[in-house]
């Protein structure tokens, strides 16, 4: 019987291929031999007698095993992941994972501080390394503790805006005080109080204790009350609107009460005079207008006497005449 050449190459071939797969099932197994005997009580029951059969721990997490995701713990083999990475027990926290056996920080938060995975780029509480934090207001940018852009300055480690803060005003401890507030790094009083006496913000023209300059008050006078005030005065005021001199008048309302009290420099009130003074006037008026104001004044006199016999002071009022007076000190 004749066996062709091709018939026996292919023979060897087969004898070979067989060789190989036996030694190499001894030595994979050999392996396992050790392996489950070092890592199993009862290595034969529990490990090789399985590997004999290419199963069990060794082919599943031992030197056997294809794919090496898998490690054993306490006789039983279990994933490798964030509580068991790279070794039993051991747990990835902070925000890392595992990966490839080892606890890693993810790309956004790079580094490690006390524990946790963080950014030294953006995090306040460890900007530029660990430890480093930012207050007062500033935040980490770049691993660097900057101020907001609404308030790039720094005073006393705070964040602020020296053009703005009233208690930094252009500088550090300039403190804007009176009513005045913060502008432009300068401190200005509001715009219905732009004058300054003793500190303090006003308005000359309302003002009643610092009208037309500081410190120059309204005259607050009771009912009853006399001004300085000359008669003969009150009498060329009423027809010629001038302004009043020093001189004694009554005052039967108090200016504090009468509307626009103060107002660019001059003060109105409410008058009255004597009986006296009416006579006076009647007397010495010197053209129609003045004799029918004068005659006026005398009617109201005559009722008033008509009133009250023998009191020739009897006070009485004109009170369709306001006269313009200098703000009294």
């Amino acid at each position: 019987m004749k066996v062709s050449a091709k018939m026996i190459v292919f023979n060897l071939l087969l004898l070979t291929t067989g060789i190989s797969a036996h030694l190499a099932n001894r030595q994979g197994n050999s392996e396992c031999a050790h392996w489950c005997a070092d890592n199993f009580p009862t290595p034969g029951a529990d490990c090789t007698s399985l590997a004999a059969k290419g199963e069990g721990p060794c082919y599943e997490c031992g030197p056997a095993a294809p794919h090496h995701n898998k490690i054993l713990c306490n006789g039983a083999c279990v994933p490798i992941d964030n509580n068991n990475c790279g070794r039993c027990g051991k747990k990835c926290t902070g925000g890392s994972s595992c990966v490839g056996g080892n606890c890693k920080c993810p790309a956004d938060k790079p580094k490690l501080c006390n524990g946790m995975c963080t950014n030294t780029n953006t995090d306040s509480n460890n900007c530029g390394h660990c430890g480093r934090k930012c207050t007062g207001g500033s935040s980490c940018v770049g691993g660097n503790c900057k101020c907001p852009t609404d308030k790039p300055d720094r005073c006393d480690g705070t964040c602020t805006n020296k053009n703005t803060d009233n208690n930094n005003c252009g500088r550090c401890g300039k403190k804007c005080t009176g009513g005045s507030s913060c502008v432009g790094g300068n401190c200005k009083c509001p715009a219905d109080k732009p004058d300054r006496c003793d500190g303090t913000c006003t308005n000359k023209n309302t003002d009643n204790n610092n009208c037309g300059r500081c410190g120059k008050k309204i005259g607050y006078h009771p009912l009853g009350a006399t001004l300085l005030i000359d008669w003969l005065e009150v009498y060329r005021r009423i027809f010629m609107r001038w302004r009043l001199l020093q001189t004694l008048i009554a005052v039967t309302v108090d200016p504090v009460d009468t509307s626009g009290v103060c107002k660019d420099d001059v003060c109105y009130i409410t008058f009255s005079f004597l009986l006296m003074l009416c006579f006076l006037l009647v007397s010495m008026a010197k053209n129609k207008l003045e004799k029918d104001i004068s005659q006026k004044c005398l009617l109201i006199s005559e009722k008033v006497l008509n009133i009250i016999m023998g009191r020739i002071i009897m006070k009485l009022n004109i009170t369709d005449e306001v006269l313009e007076g200098n703000c009294l000190s």
